[in-house]
């Protein structure tokens, strides 16, 4: 978020919140330490990488065996399986708000206030 943008709530979990920001359009979602800044265009991205971190029949543990590496970055962001599904739940929710918003706005010609 640039410091003179606003964030707008988009969805919610008992866990977690995904918001916009209302001068760049990215949405920002906190998990734990991390912060996740991603464009609506790659959401569905995401959720597929996520998807792809978990095999089937992975027990749910504390472990924290998942792993997020940024390309070419010496660093990582490790999570267990309740953050990681907590992570893919925001994503998901989010990106069907996004679509919900556009489509109406689409559909009626006028900007909604879905969020």
């Amino acid at each position: 978020m640039h410091p003179h943008g606003q964030l707008t709530t988009v969805y919610t979990t008992e866990e977690g919140r995904v918001c916009k920001c209302t001068c760049c359009d990215l949405f920002q979602v906190p998990l734990g330490n991390a912060l996740f800044s991603i464009h609506p265009n790659g959401m569905k991205d995401m959720v597929a990488f996520i998807d792809s971190m978990v095999a089937p029949g992975d027990e749910v543990t504390t472990d924290r065996k998942y792993m997020l590496r940024p390309d070419n970055r010496p660093y990582a962001f490790v999570f267990n399986y309740s953050e990681l599904h907590e992570l893919r739940q925001l994503l998901e929710g989010a990106q069907a708000m996004h679509t919900l918003k556009t489509m109406v706005e689409s559909a009626t010609g006028l900007p909604n206030t879905i969020y």
